[in-house]
């Protein structure tokens, strides 16, 4: 009986009877314990015994989305695709639209921006009928990764410092002093025509841009020592240059840049601060200069050795209606409007910088007296207007004080705390022609 009873346990077994025991030693497990999964909203983990469950399920208008370049998931509202020039998310597409790609920002925006765009490295078709091809900067100061789409511009309407944005016979370039780096088509003129109608047309003028340009001696500008040495029939003369971004400088023969626009209104000598204000408010449009999305640019005077510079007030200016923008470090909100600021220390918004014509016959540093043309004079303003004389040491630095012993007192320089933001300078009111 025992060997017909385990003849009978091996024939069942080998004849395929009940496995069970054996199947479930050899299951491979449906899933990896932990990982998630999405079916519809619901939101499935890997238990432990490799078997999905439903863990969690999404609710209103949150979809269940596996977290990108892993194995799990969340629930997150619906993302509304960025379109082009949206600030954006991620690498690649990123959070763009199909078709744009997600790249460094430094046209709109700060170093660690990112923004939408088209990528044109195949050619200007991929770009709509008003846009052109950008290459754009690469490397360390990339605007982007690739050459991308960028509209066109009209006349003093923003631009990426690329003539191709511009309408034919503009160039881009940042014209407006004081409003930070706000790129523009202009129509520019032969700076040897500053005075006069040259080039413009429509009733504008050539007048004096707040660049310089350096009369050249073949590649190398032209450095000098007095006015004789330069081409004076053109319109140079010799001028103390900024050369480079660390204040470097040289005496170069050099002349202002010819831009076509309207001319400004001279400030006149203000009795108050009251009156300047009237004066910045005005309606008439023509009294402040260099201001951004127009072309009211101070005149050339008439006769003497004065200048008529374009001076900031210390005031600002503001759009209407507002355009808002986030705190001082913005720069993508106001790119083409100015700098964001806050005039109430709250609310902040776009504001330029209220510059204004005056008609000046002190140098910068305050010590040379120019002569006035059309029958004026040299006179003290009652007024202070726009930036002061600067005292500078023998080292070429401003000088700075705790109090007007500091300063040369018999020069006319006192210890001014009000002017400047980073510190205290010694300077004095500069006179103005009247």
């Amino acid at each position: 009986m025992k060997k017909l009873a385990l003849v009978c346990v091996l024939a069942v077994s080998a004849c395929g009877g009940d496995d069970s025991s054996d199947t479930k030693k050899t299951t491979t497990p449906k899933c990896t314990p932990t990982y998630q999964q999405c079916v519809g909203k619901d939101l499935q983990t890997c238990n432990a015994q490799g078997v999905w469950v439903t863990s969690e399920t999404c609710t209103g208008t949150q979809e269940c989305v596996v977290i990108a370049g892993t194995n799990y998931a969340d629930c997150k509202a619906p993302v509304t695709p960025k379109e082009e020039f949206e600030s954006c998310t991620g690498t690649g597409q990123g959070t763009c639209a199909d078709g744009l790609a997600c790249g460094p920002n430094l046209v709109f925006g700060g170093q660690n921006d990112k923004f939408c765009y088209t990528d044109c490295t195949a050619g200007a078709s991929a770009c709509d009928t008003d846009q052109y091809c950008d290459a754009g900067m690469f490397g360390e100061n990339a605007y982007t990764e690739a050459p991308f789409c960028f509209p066109m511009a009209a006349r003093n309407e923003f631009c990426l410092f690329n003539d191709e944005g511009c309408p034919a016979g503009m160039t881009c370039t940042s014209i407006a002093g004081g409003q930070g780096n706000n790129p523009e088509c202009k129509l520019l003129c032969d700076g040897a025509t500053v005075g006069t109608t040259g080039a413009c047309t429509g009733g504008e003028e050539c007048l004096a841009g707040p660049y310089v340009e350096s009369e050249m001696n073949g590649d190398v500008a032209k450095t000098c020592t007095t006015d004789a040495e330069c081409t004076t029939a053109s319109l140079y003369k010799c001028i103390e240059v900024t050369l480079d971004s660390a204040g470097a400088t040289a005496m170069q023969c050099a002349r202002r840049i010819g831009i076509c626009g309207t001319a400004a209104q001279i400030a006149p000598d203000f009795a108050d601060q009251d009156v300047e204000l009237e004066f910045l408010n005005s309606d008439s449009g023509d009294t402040m200069c260099n201001v951004l999305h127009d072309d009211f640019y101070c005149p050339m005077p008439v006769g003497g050795t004065a200048t008529i510079e374009c001076s900031s007030t210390g005031f600002a200016g503001r759009y209407d209606p507002a355009i808002e923008c986030n705190g001082f470090d913005d720069y993508t909100s106001c790119m083409g409007f100015g700098e964001c600021g806050t005039f109430d220390s709250t609310n902040y918004e776009c504001m330029v910088s209220a510059d204004i014509c005056v008609y000046y016959c002190t140098s910068p540093d305050g010590l040379t007296e120019e002569t006035c043309g059309g029958g004026l004079t040299c006179q003290d303003a009652i007024t202070p207007i726009g930036r002061p004389a600067i005292e500078f040491n023998e080292a070429g630095a401003a000088v700075e004080c705790a109090d007007d012993g500091d300063c040369s007192t018999g020069l006319g320089f006192t210890c001014d705390s009000e002017t400047f933001s980073d510190g205290s300078f010694c300077t004095m009111p500069r006179k103005i022609c009247k």
